[in-house]
């Protein structure tokens, strides 16, 4: 519920907000644009934009949408693992 209160903020406010997060999950939920980033030094590895309406609507996590940022975010971030290693 926090989750959808903030987005909810956000656009009542018609602000941008830069949000931090280690969950793959909740970036998908709550961006229209994620970032992955490097370990240290931290940089950029991919830019995943999130179609969908912002408050979401219920059942979003069930749909293409959100599964679909949730994958090309966890697919980045283990391709800049790979290349570490």
């Amino acid at each position: 519920r926090l989750n959808d209160d903030l987005l909810a903020l956000v656009a009542r406010a018609g602000a941008t907000l830069l949000f931090v997060t280690h969950s793959v999950h909740e970036a998908a939920y709550l961006a229209s644009r994620a970032l992955a980033l490097s370990p240290r030094p931290g940089r950029v590895v991919a830019e995943v934009e999130i179609s969908g309406a912002s408050p979401r609507e219920r059942g979003f996590e069930e749909g293409a949408a959100y599964v679909s940022a949730c994958a090309a975010i966890r697919d980045a971030l283990r391709a800049d693992a790979e290349r570490a290693a």
